[in-house]
């Protein structure tokens, strides 16, 4: 059970750490667009 929690947490702090450096290269057009779509 220790193991899998283990795994999951590396998992998700993975994810975490991917969304932090997309967020950081996501151009404002992509921002705007996203806005404009929920419009």
């Amino acid at each position: 059970m220790e193991r899998i929690f283990y795994i999951s947490l590396g998992a998700s702090l993975c994810i975490t750490g991917i969304w932090g450096i997309i967020r950081e290269f996501i151009p404002e057009k992509y921002r705007l667009f996203k806005k404009g779509r929920k419009k």
